[in-house]
């Protein structure tokens, strides 16, 4: 087992998890292993690069990158698999189309359906009994260190 440097909790999450992928074990049971680690500690934050890791993080602090856009509802980040809704953050225009890193509590919600009026208008929003995902408490961090 390597000696860790980092203090306390993340020398333990480096060690669990690379420890559980160095014995030969799948993704699914690292992942598993992580996701028991967060559910013991709910301040840990999650990075976020799959959909099916986006599902499993659901009610949890996540991280992720993608690139910006804009629709009806606010600003979106979209990746190759998902997409992700961006509420509280403030952007700037230069980042639009751009990628950015983001962190929040990610949710899985059916709040932003449209509604149909009286007469039959519409409001904007998804398609009734759609459910999207929403960063809550989004915040727009800065972007990582060039490699050198």
């Amino acid at each position: 087992m390597r000696a860790c440097r980092l203090p306390g909790v993340l020398c333990a999450v480096m060690l669990f998890t690379s420890a559980g992928c160095a014995k030969g074990q799948d993704r699914d049971s690292a992942d598993q292993s992580r996701s028991a680690l967060v559910k013991a500690r709910p301040d840990v934050t999650l990075t976020v690069s799959s959909a099916a890791e986006l599902k499993a993080a659901v009610g949890k602090n996540v991280r992720l990158s993608g690139i910006l856009k804009r629709s009806k509802l606010g600003a979106r980040i979209w990746t190759s698999e998902f997409s992700v809704m961006c509420k509280g953050a403030r952007f700037q225009k230069t980042q639009l189309g751009a990628r950015v890193r983001v962190e929040g509590r990610l949710e899985h919600t059916g709040q932003y359906a449209s509604r149909r009026g009286p007469h039959g208008e519409r409001s904007a929003g998804t398609d009734p009994g759609t459910k999207i995902f929403v960063l809550r408490e989004c915040r727009n961090l800065p972007p990582p260190p060039p490699n050198r």
